[in-house]
């Protein structure tokens, strides 16, 4: 018996790319959200020394990690992953353009808190990373509609007659007899 890895169909040709692209999203957001649980201090320390309101600071406080959890879910399952790629690029834009005002209104006063594994980078070095994610976010987006498109359409991956009932062993792993 054979076991083979596979994220909604066998990981080969765009499904590789796209899985790529999860998980490189989903790291981004388990680092982050691994430093906003186990730093908690420093995470609220910094949220507080930002430019608005604290009321909003705390507002933040709890919705980054809660929208963390939820693009990671959702990136998890390839069926939602979509809507995953769709929170993370709207999370990375917002990201990215608090970064951009900051830096061309000259806000940048403090360091980036945002972990500790950033925490030395200078603000555009910050931006660039963002950048780089969002546009990542958005290829893996537009991957997940054109793989959702393909299995929908003639010819694609549903067949008449076959069972609904959900195939688990197509989660993950699937096992394939030689």
């Amino acid at each position: 018996m054979k076991i083979e890895l596979t994220y909604g169909g066998p990981i080969t040709g765009l499904n590789l790319w796209r899985f790529l692209a999860t998980m490189a999203v989903m790291g981004l957001w388990l680092v982050a959200l691994y430093d906003q649980v186990f730093e908690r201090e420093a995470f609220v320390n910094g949220m507080l020394k930002h430019d608005f309101p604290d009321w909003l600071g705390y507002t933040f406080i709890v919705l980054l990690p809660l929208a963390e959890v939820a693009a990671i879910a959702l990136l998890v399952i390839p069926k939602t992953n979509r809507w995953g790629f769709l929170l993370s690029a709207a999370m990375l834009l917002t990201f990215t353009g608090y970064i951009a005002a900051a830096l061309f209104a000259g806000w940048v006063s403090f360091d980036c808190f945002c972990s500790k594994f950033n925490s030395e980078w200078t603000w555009m070095t910050h931006f660039w990373f963002n950048l780089g994610f969002l546009l990542l976010a958005i290829a893996g987006l537009l991957l997940s509609l054109r793989i959702r498109n393909q299995g929908s359409g003639a010819g694609g991956t549903a067949a008449e007659g076959v069972s609904a009932k959900r195939r688990i062993d197509n989660f993950l792993f699937r096992t394939v007899k030689p």
